[in-house]
Protein backbone atom coordinates (compact mmCIF):
# COMPACT_ATOMS: atom_id res chain seq x y z
CA UNK A 1 0.00 0.00 0.00
CA UNK A 2 1.16 3.54 -0.75
CA UNK A 3 0.02 6.97 0.46
CA UNK A 4 -2.44 7.42 -2.42
CA UNK A 5 -4.14 4.08 -1.80
CA UNK A 6 -4.43 4.89 1.89
CA UNK A 7 -5.90 8.33 1.19
CA UNK A 8 -8.60 6.82 -1.02
CA UNK A 9 -9.94 4.88 1.97
CA UNK A 10 -10.41 7.83 4.35
CA UNK A 11 -11.28 11.47 3.54
CA UNK A 12 -9.68 12.68 6.79
CA UNK A 13 -6.41 10.97 5.87
CA UNK A 14 -6.67 12.43 2.37
CA UNK A 15 -7.01 15.94 3.83
CA UNK A 16 -4.04 15.39 6.13
CA UNK A 17 -1.76 13.97 3.45
CA UNK A 18 -2.67 16.78 1.05
CA UNK A 19 -1.62 19.31 3.70
CA UNK A 20 1.78 17.76 4.38
CA UNK A 21 5.02 19.05 2.81
CA UNK A 22 6.05 16.98 -0.24
CA UNK A 23 9.52 16.69 1.33
CA UNK A 24 7.98 14.90 4.31
CA UNK A 25 6.21 12.35 2.14
CA UNK A 26 9.37 11.82 0.10
CA UNK A 27 11.39 11.12 3.25
CA UNK A 28 8.75 8.87 4.83
CA UNK A 29 7.44 5.35 4.49
CA UNK A 30 4.34 3.50 5.67
CA UNK A 31 4.63 0.96 8.48
CA UNK A 32 2.09 -1.14 10.39
CA UNK A 33 1.64 -2.11 14.03
CA UNK A 34 -0.35 -5.22 14.95
CA UNK A 35 -3.15 -5.35 17.48
CA UNK A 36 -1.69 -5.44 20.99
CA UNK A 37 1.83 -4.55 19.84
CA UNK A 38 3.79 -2.27 22.16
CA UNK A 39 4.88 0.25 19.56
CA UNK A 40 6.98 2.68 21.64
CA UNK A 41 8.74 2.15 24.96
CA UNK A 42 9.29 4.76 27.62
CA UNK A 43 12.96 5.75 27.72
CA UNK A 44 13.67 4.58 24.17
CA UNK A 45 15.41 7.12 21.89
CA UNK A 46 13.20 9.24 19.63
CA UNK A 47 14.44 8.15 16.21
CA UNK A 48 11.37 8.81 14.07
CA UNK A 49 8.41 11.14 13.80
CA UNK A 50 5.11 9.30 13.34
CA UNK A 51 1.65 10.12 12.07
CA UNK A 52 -1.07 7.60 12.91
CA UNK A 53 -3.11 7.27 9.70
CA UNK A 54 -5.28 4.25 10.49
CA UNK A 55 -6.22 2.56 13.75
CA UNK A 56 -6.19 3.31 17.45
CA UNK A 57 -3.39 3.42 20.04
CA UNK A 58 -3.22 4.11 23.75
CA UNK A 59 -0.59 5.71 25.95
CA UNK A 60 0.41 4.09 29.23
CA UNK A 61 3.17 3.70 31.79
CA UNK A 62 4.06 0.81 34.06
CA UNK A 63 5.47 0.70 37.57
CA UNK A 64 8.33 -1.68 38.45
CA UNK A 65 5.80 -4.12 39.96
CA UNK A 66 3.85 -4.30 36.70
CA UNK A 67 0.93 -1.99 37.51
CA UNK A 68 -0.17 0.06 34.52
CA UNK A 69 -1.40 3.63 34.39
CA UNK A 70 -3.31 4.44 31.21
CA UNK A 71 -3.27 8.05 30.06
CA UNK A 72 -5.30 8.33 26.89
CA UNK A 73 -6.48 6.76 23.65
CA UNK A 74 -5.29 8.17 20.31
CA UNK A 75 -7.35 7.68 17.16
CA UNK A 76 -6.26 8.30 13.58
CA UNK A 77 -5.43 10.65 12.09
CA UNK A 78 -3.10 12.13 14.70
CA UNK A 79 0.57 12.56 15.49
CA UNK A 80 2.77 10.33 17.63
CA UNK A 81 5.94 11.49 19.41
CA UNK A 82 4.83 15.11 19.00
CA UNK A 83 5.22 16.05 22.67
CA UNK A 84 8.79 14.73 22.73
CA UNK A 85 9.76 16.46 19.48
CA UNK A 86 8.24 19.84 20.33
CA UNK A 87 9.66 19.83 23.86
CA UNK A 88 13.12 18.79 22.70
CA UNK A 89 13.15 15.46 24.54
CA UNK A 90 15.39 12.76 23.14
CA UNK A 91 13.60 9.79 24.73
CA UNK A 92 9.94 8.79 24.93
CA UNK A 93 8.09 9.79 28.10
CA UNK A 94 5.53 6.96 27.92
CA UNK A 95 4.72 3.64 26.29
CA UNK A 96 2.41 3.45 23.28
CA UNK A 97 0.53 0.28 22.31
CA UNK A 98 -1.74 -0.56 19.37
CA UNK A 99 -5.38 -1.24 20.28
CA UNK A 100 -6.15 -2.22 16.68
CA UNK A 101 -4.07 -2.85 13.59
CA UNK A 102 -2.50 0.51 12.77
CA UNK A 103 -0.91 2.15 9.75
CA UNK A 104 1.58 4.95 10.36
CA UNK A 105 3.72 7.38 8.44
CA UNK A 106 7.31 6.99 9.64
CA UNK A 107 9.87 9.76 9.03
CA UNK A 108 13.49 9.95 10.29
CA UNK A 109 13.51 12.39 13.18
CA UNK A 110 16.15 14.67 11.63
CA UNK A 111 13.95 15.24 8.56
CA UNK A 112 10.84 15.59 10.72
CA UNK A 113 12.40 18.26 12.95
CA UNK A 114 13.96 20.07 9.99
CA UNK A 115 10.54 20.42 8.36
CA UNK A 116 8.96 21.59 11.60
CA UNK A 117 11.54 24.37 11.77
CA UNK A 118 11.20 25.32 8.09
CA UNK A 119 7.48 24.92 7.36
CA UNK A 120 5.09 26.94 9.53
CA UNK A 121 2.02 25.14 8.15
CA UNK A 122 3.46 21.75 9.08
CA UNK A 123 4.40 23.04 12.53
CA UNK A 124 0.84 24.30 12.96
CA UNK A 125 -0.59 20.91 11.92
CA UNK A 126 1.48 18.98 14.46
CA UNK A 127 0.92 21.57 17.21
CA UNK A 128 -2.84 21.45 16.60
CA UNK A 129 -2.88 17.65 16.85
CA UNK A 130 -1.04 17.83 20.16
CA UNK A 131 -3.41 20.52 21.43
CA UNK A 132 -6.47 18.46 20.49
CA UNK A 133 -5.17 15.48 22.47
CA UNK A 134 -4.39 17.64 25.49
CA UNK A 135 -7.84 19.24 25.29
CA UNK A 136 -9.60 15.87 25.07
CA UNK A 137 -7.58 14.58 28.00
CA UNK A 138 -8.28 17.61 30.19
CA UNK A 139 -11.94 17.90 29.18
CA UNK A 140 -12.65 14.22 29.75
CA UNK A 141 -10.95 14.08 33.12
CA UNK A 142 -12.61 17.28 34.28
CA UNK A 143 -16.14 16.16 33.45
CA UNK A 144 -15.52 12.66 34.79
CA UNK A 145 -15.51 14.05 38.33
CA UNK A 146 -19.24 14.87 38.06
CA UNK A 147 -20.51 11.49 36.88
CA UNK A 148 -21.28 8.34 38.85
CA UNK A 149 -19.14 5.25 38.28
CA UNK A 150 -22.00 3.59 36.43
CA UNK A 151 -22.48 6.61 34.17
CA UNK A 152 -18.75 6.77 33.39
CA UNK A 153 -18.77 3.09 32.42
CA UNK A 154 -21.89 3.48 30.27
CA UNK A 155 -20.42 6.47 28.45
CA UNK A 156 -17.15 4.64 27.84
CA UNK A 157 -19.00 1.70 26.27
CA UNK A 158 -21.14 4.00 24.13
CA UNK A 159 -18.06 5.82 22.87
CA UNK A 160 -16.39 2.49 22.09
CA UNK A 161 -19.47 1.34 20.16
CA UNK A 162 -19.56 4.64 18.28
CA UNK A 163 -16.12 3.79 16.90
CA UNK A 164 -17.01 0.14 16.20
CA UNK A 165 -20.83 -0.06 15.88
CA UNK A 166 -22.43 -3.48 16.33
CA UNK A 167 -24.32 -4.96 13.39
CA UNK A 168 -27.38 -7.17 13.58
CA UNK A 169 -25.40 -10.41 13.41
CA UNK A 170 -22.06 -9.12 14.68
CA UNK A 171 -21.82 -7.66 18.20
CA UNK A 172 -19.15 -5.21 19.23
CA UNK A 173 -16.52 -6.85 21.44
CA UNK A 174 -14.37 -4.62 23.65
CA UNK A 175 -10.89 -6.01 23.01
CA UNK A 176 -9.30 -4.39 26.03
CA UNK A 177 -8.23 -5.72 29.40
CA UNK A 178 -10.18 -4.63 32.46
CA UNK A 179 -7.12 -2.75 33.70
CA UNK A 180 -6.93 -0.84 30.40
CA UNK A 181 -10.62 0.02 30.62
CA UNK A 182 -10.23 1.13 34.23
CA UNK A 183 -7.34 3.40 33.33
CA UNK A 184 -9.23 5.04 30.50
CA UNK A 185 -12.44 5.48 32.51
CA UNK A 186 -10.40 6.71 35.50
CA UNK A 187 -11.85 4.19 37.96
CA UNK A 188 -10.42 1.28 39.90
CA UNK A 189 -10.58 -2.11 38.21
CA UNK A 190 -12.78 -3.40 41.04
CA UNK A 191 -15.28 -0.59 40.43
CA UNK A 192 -15.31 -1.23 36.67
CA UNK A 193 -15.95 -4.94 37.29
CA UNK A 194 -18.88 -4.08 39.56
CA UNK A 195 -20.36 -1.66 37.02
CA UNK A 196 -20.02 -4.14 34.16
CA UNK A 197 -21.69 -6.87 36.20
CA UNK A 198 -24.58 -4.52 36.96
CA UNK A 199 -24.95 -3.58 33.30
CA UNK A 200 -24.97 -7.27 32.40
CA UNK A 201 -27.68 -7.97 35.00
CA UNK A 202 -29.77 -5.16 33.49
CA UNK A 203 -29.36 -6.66 30.01
CA UNK A 204 -27.35 -3.82 28.46
CA UNK A 205 -24.23 -5.91 27.80
CA UNK A 206 -23.03 -9.51 27.76
CA UNK A 207 -19.77 -10.80 29.17
CA UNK A 208 -18.37 -13.66 27.11
CA UNK A 209 -15.13 -15.29 28.26
CA UNK A 210 -14.33 -12.14 30.22
CA UNK A 211 -14.84 -9.77 27.27
CA UNK A 212 -17.65 -7.22 27.06
CA UNK A 213 -19.95 -7.92 24.11
CA UNK A 214 -22.70 -5.54 22.97
CA UNK A 215 -25.16 -6.49 20.22
CA UNK A 216 -27.22 -4.04 18.18
CA UNK A 217 -30.29 -4.34 20.40
CA UNK A 218 -28.23 -3.84 23.57
CA UNK A 219 -26.52 -0.82 22.01
CA UNK A 220 -29.88 0.80 21.29
CA UNK A 221 -31.07 0.07 24.83
CA UNK A 222 -27.85 1.44 26.33
CA UNK A 223 -28.14 4.58 24.21
CA UNK A 224 -31.75 5.08 25.32
CA UNK A 225 -30.76 4.60 28.96
CA UNK A 226 -27.99 7.18 28.61
CA UNK A 227 -30.34 9.65 26.92
CA UNK A 228 -32.74 9.34 29.85
CA UNK A 229 -29.92 10.31 32.24
CA UNK A 230 -28.95 13.49 30.42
Amino acid sequence: MDFEQLAERNPAVRALLDSLPPRLLAASRLITAGTGQVFLLRGAPVEYGYLLLEGEMYVFNETPDGKASYWMTMRAPTSISDIEVLSGQETYIANVSAVTKCTLLCCPIADFVSLLRADIDFLWTISTMLAHKNFDLSYGRGHAAFRSSQEKTMLYLLQYCAQCPPKEQFPTVVHKTRSAMAGEIILSQKTVDRCLNQLQEEGYISIVKGKVSINAEQYRALSDAWDSLI
